[in-house]
């Protein structure tokens, strides 16, 4: 059974592997700090936002996003990052988190 929900403090170790294999898909490194700094701002949940997408309980993908105001028109969600497992692509778990930032 497929569930989307925010990430809880016991998500911390499989978030960070699933954003480093997103990192490396697009070759990019971060240090450490900016690792921590991301975690930290989503467990505040005031400027950036995260959920997960857990199948059977185990967290396969992520997602970040964040709202900000619009000069012309209501504000803005902005969905800035998103990954699953290799294993479950193609079975509906992006478009789940897509729906769930939509929402």
């Amino acid at each position: 059974m497929l569930t989307i929900g925010k990430l809880e403090p016991s998500d911390r170790a499989q978030w960070e592997v699933l954003f480093r294999a997103y990192m490396d898909f697009y070759e990019r490194t971060l240090p450490q700090a900016m690792y921590d700094r991301a975690w930290d701002e989503f467990a505040k949940d005031t400027r950036m936002h995260a959920l997960g997408a857990r199948l059977d309980g185990r967290l396969v993908g992520i997602t970040h996003f964040l709202i900000h105001a619009n000069t012309s028109s209501d504000d803005v969600c902005y969905l800035q990052d998103l990954f699953t497992e290799s294993e479950v692509r193609g079975k509906g778990v992006a478009r789940a988190l897509i729906q769930a930032v939509a929402d």
